[in-house]
Parts: structure tokens; C-alpha cells; sequence
């Protein structure tokens, strides 16, 4: 399942590659910025140009891209702040993952009151987003699944259309351009969602600072409609 999952991604990748070559009104320049950008990050790339791909960018923002993507850990909040700086990007909800013939598939929406005694795959001790699900369980009456924790997000989605069972999962994860998975439903909650908040993390000191407090400020001005669930 890994192998096709790196399969598809590469094929992905080489797709967003070729619209960013072949986008006849971007200067040459730009187009060598978004495939550097593509290719040394993929998903954060992809994201990026799904996001920002008809600007144009040139070779000081890629370079200053790549320094900030190899300096941000991932990490959950709240973050000790002392000697860092937090800036609150948007929040991201949590969607149900259920196998297409699951009861719960057949609804549009999931209440919080239908989890009530269920129970779902997690990652694996140490996955900040354990930690997030966990008090998703808490709150929805749930509990983990004991004799199974997943290693990665990848192997949840897997876990889920080979039917063991059922989980949450942020919706970035699943909205495109994240591929459809055969036999994997996402069904949003009813009202007002769990979620996580996403945030952007540096040193106080780091010289990257001016330029961070602007990308996160393009962050937090991103369209409603990019953290909705559109499934056709």
C-alpha cells in the first residue's frame, strides 16, 4: 500500500510540475522557483502552489522558503514560549474516515452523539495528532481501539478502506489535492467541528522573523472555502 501511495505521489508531483512549467503567462524565473519549491517539498509544495500557484515567485523567496521549511518542526500546542514566537495561523477541522458501507456513511453529516461508544484508530504513542484525537474521544464519548495504533497517517487511511474500522483525520489530509482513496468516506461534523489549531513556531532570535509574521498573515487570509469539505 506504501509503495502505490509514493507511486501516486510522484505522479502528483510530476502533475503540479508540469502546470508550473507550462502556465504561459509566468516569467521564466517563476517557473524554475515553484519546480524547486515542488520538488525539494513535495506535499508542503504542492500545498503551496494549489494555494498561491498564479504568483509569481522568484529565486530570494524560494531560497528563504526552503531555510523556513527546514527550520519548523512539528509540534502541537501549546508550545512553552519562552525564547519563541507563535503565530496562530487557522484552525483545521477533523472529518470522520469510515469504510463507504459503514452505517455513518449514508449520512451527509456526523454528530458528535453518534460516536458515542466507538471505537477508533489512532496513530501510535508520540503522533502530535494522537494527542488531538484523543480529546476529540473524549469529548464525543468515544474510545481508542487498544490493540491497534497506527504509525502514520497513510497507514490510518489504508487501515480504514481495508475496513478495521473507523477514525479521524484533519481535513488537509484528506482534501484534495490529496487523492481519493477507494472505499474511504469522509463525512464532516454536524455544526460547529472539532478542530486543531495550526500554528507557525520559531526562535525569537531567528533572523527569519520578518518574513515569517508575512507568511503567516498570507495564512490567515486564505479563503474560507480552502478548510471546507467539498467531496464530489
Amino acid at each position: 500500500m506504501a509503495t502505490f501511495f509514493y507511486i501516486g505521489l510522484a505522479l502528483l508531483e510530476l502533475a503540479f510540475v508540469a502546470r508550473a512549467i507550462l502556465r504561459p503567462h509566468r516569467d521564466p524565473a517563476s517557473r524554475v522557483a515553484w519546480v524547486v519549491v515542488i520538488g525539494v517539498a513535495p506535499v508542503v509544495g504542492i500545498l503551496a502552489y494549489v494555494l498561491f500557484g498564479e504568483t509569481n515567485i522568484g529565486r530570494a523567496a524560494v531560497a528563504r522558503a526552503r531555510k523556513t521549511l527546514a527550520a519548523i518542526p512539528a509540534t502541537a500546542l501549546p508550545v512553552p514560549e519562552d525564547g519563541l514566537e507563535v503565530e496562530v495561523l487557522f484552525k483545521e477541522p477533523f472529518v470522520v474516515a469510515l469504510p463507504e458501507h459503514h452505517a455513518l456513511a449514508a449520512r451527509e453529516n456526523i454528530g458528535l452523539g453518534d460516536l458515542v461508544g466507538t471505537e477508533l484508530l489512532l496513530l501510535e504513542e508520540g503522533h502530535c495528532l494522537r494527542d488531538h484525537a484523543l480529546e476529540v474521544c473524549a469529548l464525543a464519548g468515544a474510545h481508542e481501539r487498544v490493540d491497534f495504533h497506527a504509525t502514520s497517517m497513510e497507514t490510518l487511511r489504508q487501515m480504514v478502506a481495508a475496513d478495521v474500522g473507523i477514525t479521524l483525520m484533519p481535513l488537509l489530509a484528506v482534501k484534495p489535492p490529496i487523492a481519493k482513496t477507494e472505499n474511504l468516506a469522509i463525512r464532516p461534523f454536524t455544526g460547529k467541528a472539532p478542530s486543531r489549531t495550526i500554528a507557525l513556531v520559531w526562535r525569537s532570535s531567528s533572523a527569519l522573523g520578518p518574513f515569517l509574521r508575512e507568511l503567516s498573515q498570507v495564512f490567515r487570509e486564505m479563503p474560507d472555502s480552502l478548510l471546507e469539505l467539498n467531496e464530489t
